[in-house]
């Protein structure tokens, strides 16, 4: 379990960390609290496409990225330029997908 809100941070996760036995999991939720302090919470738009929209973009861009790797590693071509050239045609791709 990892909370999802303030409360649940702040209320709840210190006190279920102090039971825990087993080292990896203390070790876990002391880095959820400690991360919680240094980082805010996201709050999603609230919008009916949100979810689609980005279930969409989270099947994708891994995708998208692995193929415009695996160009750029297979150039002997000017590794800046087309380093540019995979990441122009990556977020083009993305864009595209996106829209």
């Amino acid at each position: 379990y990892m909370p999802v809100t303030e409360k649940g941070f702040d209320e709840y996760l210190p006190d279920a960390v102090s039971t825990l036995e087993s080292p990896r999991y203390k070790s876990l939720y002391n880095t959820f609290m400690a991360m919680q302090k240094d980082y805010r919470f996201y709050t999603p738009p609230q919008y009916s496409f949100y979810l689609d929209k980005e279930t969409l973009f989270e099947k994708n861009i891994r995708t998208i990225l692995s193929e415009e790797s695996k160009e750029y590693l297979g150039k002997e071509t000017d590794k800046d330029k087309e380093l540019i050239k995979c990441r122009d045609e990556a977020l083009d791709r993305l864009k595209e997908i996106m829209e």
